[in-house]
């Protein structure tokens, strides 16, 4: 996130941003950590080399003034609300506005993201709306599924950056294709209550990079011990050929990934209905035999048949892999 203010004079200042501020995480609570901030803005306003604020502060100021307009390129916010966050310097600050800029979303939003999705989940569910309920449950299961893949958290997502492209779509797409329908184990438990939504996000993300290294390692391992003709193989879709990884050398790397696949796709099925659960759970668990039951509008409906029409003629939803 960068931060920069618009003076009296007209002229544009950072004050901080993902350079120039550095969160201290000796400190094992929140609360008691800090933000060091070091710029020519700093320098300018506040007659120092830095200034330390308190991160609980800082976060307060992002929650209230940030988060609910955080996914624009840039934006505004009250100088007001900013300035209360370097109250304890008593120094006159005369912006005539702040003007934020997202540098984060650009590496993923999906932890961050979830964790407002699950709170506006909570909301629907507290006002029994079926429409949000339903849209923010499909949303959260998208976003909890993406955590679960490893390829997902890192800039080599399909093996771009080492000569494996096309294995984002391998690991996602064709092993599940081949065999999860007849092969995959689907029941999972019941859905358990989170009571740390935050640990639980960061947790499934740190267990999928985990398996980073074994994904990209045993695809490569395995391509240079397989002759071409036995990794590629022709099917025919809709009446067109289209090359795709050969069964065998599929089933091969599944084994050699130890069913990596399928374990995702366990933990990521229990761990949307833990979400939908929890979500129910902070609402109060409301009846929701008694919730409402809206008209579609005539967009909606216009989609919901172009969405069947579409499924009846096979036709594949989403994107192509490159």
């Amino acid at each position: 996130m960068d931060i920069s203010v618009v003076t009296d004079k007209n002229d544009t200042v950072q004050l901080f941003g993902n350079r120039i501020a550095r969160i201290d995480t000796t400190q094992r609570r929140f609360e008691n950590r800090t933000i060091t901030l070091k710029s020519k803005g700093i320098q300018r306003f506040f007659h120092k080399d830095s200034l330390t604020l308190n991160y609980q502060t800082y976060r307060n100021f992002f929650l209230k003034n940030i988060e609910s307009q955080y996914y624009d390129d840039a934006f505004m916010v009250s100088p007001d609300s900013l300035a209360k966050i370097f109250a304890a310097e008593k120094t006159p600050l005369k912006w005539k506005a702040v003007v934020l800029k997202d540098r984060l979303t650009e590496f993923g939003i999906a932890p961050y993201h979830l964790e407002l999705m699950q709170r506006r989940l909570t909301e629907a569910f507290k006002e029994r709306n079926s429409k949000k309920i339903l849209r923010l449950s499909a949303e959260i299961g998208h976003y909890i599924g993406d955590c679960h893949v490893p390829l997902h958290t890192t800039e080599n997502y399909n093996g771009q950056m080492s000569n494996q492209v096309g294995i984002h779509g391998f690991w996602e797409s064709r092993i599940p294709e081949l065999f999860a329908d007849n092969e995959y184990d689907y029941f999972t438990g019941k859905a358990d209550y989170l009571p740390n939504f935050h640990s639980f996000v960061w947790k499934t993300i740190t267990d999928s990079h985990a398996l980073l290294d074994s994904v990209l390692l045993t695809e490569k391992d395995l391509v240079a011990k397989t002759s071409q003709d036995k990794q590629q193989c022709y099917e025919e879709r809709l009446g067109v050929n289209v090359l795709v990884q050969c069964k065998d050398f599929a089933r091969t790397w599944q084994t050699r990934m130890r069913g990596m696949v399928e374990a995702r796709m366990r933990a990521s099925i229990r761990a949307v209905g833990c979400a939908w659960y929890t979500a129910w759970i902070d609402a109060g668990q409301p009846d929701l035999s008694k919730l409402d039951a809206p008209a579609l509008t005539p967009e909606e409906q216009a989609e919901l048949d172009a969405l069947e029409a579409a499924a009846k003629g096979e036709l594949m939803q989403g994107r192509q892999e490159k």
